[in-house]
């Protein structure tokens, strides 16, 4: 599937408690499309994501029932529809929106800004070579900690989802090597995840790529891939992703110098 084939069907959201109220995106015009931009960025998650199976899902099959009957999905139509107390313009509710075209996704979202909203988005696709453009408005969703620290490397912003029960150490990554000298950045639990919902996205809107001066966030598992044996069956799968991901980061080293008798995570990672 080719980026460019991939639309974004927009609709006003005020039902997600995490989010808080907001105008959000369907990324694919049919459920197909949807599944092929998971698929097309290599997911990790895809297996056990709630939103392919639950209430996003049957949200989303009625936003693209809406749209076929001919109702304007645009995210103009979303923002004059949109109540005046919305902040934020969340690209993706179902779907990576790193797959579609750069004019199409940059459309968008200037036109969301230029509304007065913050533009919030995630995608699964930041290894890509051809995507490394959506670093400036996008979050790297990462499953591991090597992938997390590789996205900072490469200059990402990073939400990292973490698996029931897993100790979050970590204080900071490093940055490298597209700030002007070598800098870390701090690693802090999601603020909706960490008031229990009394924060919502809508009031932090910190997670729009290097748009932002924030830190890394991190957020455990939840929905159907939470349970102990969903999450060990989807890292299980990583075992090659973390393989590859540990041997682009000893490149990285390399490139800086850095000897091969230094331990990868030592170098890279600021511990709590």
């Amino acid at each position: 599937m080719k980026d460019q084939t991939i639309s974004a069907l927009w609709r006003v959201s005020t039902r997600n408690f995490k989010t808080g109220p907001c105008v959000d995106a369907v990324i694919g015009a049919t459920k197909q499309a949807t599944v092929d931009s998971c698929l097309s960025v290599e997911c990790a998650l895809f297996k056990v994501c709630y939103a392919h199976n639950g209430g996003q899902a049957m949200s989303a099959a009625s936003t693209r029932r809406s749209a076929v009957k001919g109702a304007d999905k645009s995210i103009q139509a979303a923002i004059n529809l949109a109540p005046r107390s919305i902040k934020i313009a969340r690209h993706g509710a179902i779907g990576d929106g790193g797959v579609r075209s750069r004019v199409d996704y940059e459309r968008d979202r200037d036109y969301a800004v230029s509304r007065g909203l913050t533009w919030i988005d995630y995608t699964h696709g930041w290894r890509g070579s051809s995507r490394q453009w959506l670093r400036r408005y996008a979050m790297a969703s990462v499953e591991t900690l090597a992938g997390a620290l590789l996205a900072s490397l490469l200059g990402w912003r990073v939400y990292w989802a973490t698996g029931p029960g897993e100790v979050q150490a970590v204080k900071a990554l490093r940055v490298y090597p597209q700030l002007p000298r070598d800098e870390w950045r701090s690693v802090v639990m999601c603020p909706a995840t960490a008031s229990s919902g009394r924060v919502t996205c809508s009031d932090c809107r910190r997670c729009d790529g290097l748009g932002g001066s924030g830190p890394h966030f991190y957020n455990p598992a939840h929905g159907s891939g939470a349970s102990a044996r969903s999450w060990a069956r989807m890292q299980a799968e990583l075992i090659e992703a973390v393989d590859s991901d540990m041997i682009a980061i000893r490149e990285i080293m390399r490139s800086q110098g850095v000897p091969d008798s230094v331990d990868v995570m030592a170098w890279g990672v600021k511990w709590a």
